[in-house]
C-alpha cells in the first residue's frame, strides 16, 4: 500500500512539473512575441565593402535650412522605422534607387497621415542590376567596358547616396526620426510618402522610449492646439552629430508645441 502511495505522489510531481515548464515555455514565447520587432533586409547581407556611388541629388532648395523644408513639403511628422524592406529603382529610369518600407506616424506635426504609412526615400542599398534598369544601349555599353559581370546580370550590391559629398544618411529600423515628406502618386497603383531633405530631413529623435511611450499618450488630436513633445527631447544631425533641442527647432519653424 506505501509503494502504490509513493507512486501515486511520484506521478502527481511529475505532472505538476510538466505543466510549469509548459507554463513558463508559454510566458517566455509571449514575452518574445510582445517586444516589438523591427525588419531591415540588411540584416541578411554583407554590405560592409561594398561599391559606393555618390550621385547628385535632385533637389534644388537649400535642405540644411529647415524653414525652407517646412515651407517645401506638406508633411513633417515624428516617425518610427517598422520595416526597411529593400531598396528599388520604382520609375525604372537609368541609376535609382529608393529605400522603401514602412513608418509609425507617432506624431504629425504638419499635415495628417494614417498610423502606418509606405514611405520611399533617395538611396539605399541597391542591386546592380536594379540601379540600371531602364538604361540606354550607350550607358549599358559604357558601364560595361572592362567588367567581368555585365550589369543587368549582376545580384551584386552597391551603396547609392543622393549626395556629392556623401553626407546623407541610410535610416535604422526601429529609429525615430523627424521627418519632411510629400505623397507622391507618380506610380498610381502604389503610392508612397516621400522623405526628402536628405540628412537634413531625417533627423534622429534623441529620447527614451519610455520617455517616448509616456508623452505619446498626451498626443492631442488636434496639433492646431499645439504639438506634444517631451521637454527634454533633442533631434540629431546623424551625419555630423550636431543636436538641437526639439522644442527650439520647431519653435523656430513657427510650430507651436506643448513640452511635457
Amino acid at each position: 500500500m506505501k509503494k502504490i502511495i509513493l507512486f501515486l505522489i511520484a506521478i502527481t510531481l511529475l505532472t505538476a512539473c510538466g505543466e510549469k515548464n509548459k507554463q513558463d515555455k508559454s510566458e517566455s514565447s509571449n514575452s518574445q512575441n510582445n517586444e516589438p520587432r523591427y525588419y531591415s533586409y540588411l540584416d541578411d547581407i554583407d554590405v560592409s565593402n561594398v561599391e559606393r556611388l555618390l550621385t547628385k541629388g535632385f533637389s534644388s532648395i537649400d535642405e540644411s535650412d529647415p524653414k525652407t523644408l517646412n515651407e517645401a513639403y506638406e508633411y513633417i511628422f515624428l516617425a518610427r522605422v517598422l520595416s526597411i524592406d529593400g531598396a528599388v529603382n520604382r520609375f525604372n529610369q537609368a541609376e535609382q534607387a529608393s529605400t522603401i518600407g514602412k513608418l509609425e506616424i507617432l506624431e504629425n506635426i504638419k499635415g495628417n497621415t494614417p498610423k502606418i504609412i509606405p514611405f520611399e526615400r533617395y538611396g539605399g542599398y541597391i542591386k546592380v542590376k536594379d540601379y540600371y534598369k531602364g538604361s540606354s544601349e550607350s550607358l549599358l555599353e559604357k558601364v560595361n567596358r572592362n567588367r567581368k559581370v555585365k550589369v543587368q546580370d549582376d545580384e551584386s550590391y552597391i551603396e547609392v547616396l543622393f549626395s556629392e559629398n556623401g553626407n546623407d544618411i541610410h535610416l535604422k529600423a526601429g529609429a525615430v526620426y523627424l521627418m519632411y515628406a510629400y505623397y507622391n502618386t507618380y506610380i498610381k497603383e502604389e503610392p508612397m510618402y516621400a522623405i526628402q531633405g536628405g540628412q537634413y530631413g531625417s533627423l534622429s529623435l534623441q529620447a527614451t522610449e519610455e520617455s517616448i511611450t509616456q508623452v505619446m499618450k498626451q498626443v492631442t488630436r488636434s496639433a492646431s492646439e499645439g504639438v506634444v513633445i517631451g521637454k527634454t527631447w533633442k533631434v540629431k544631425n546623424e551625419s555630423d552629430g550636431t543636436k538641437q533641442n526639439l522644442g527650439d527647432y520647431l519653435k523656430n519653424i513657427g510650430i507651436k508645441v506643448i513640452e511635457r
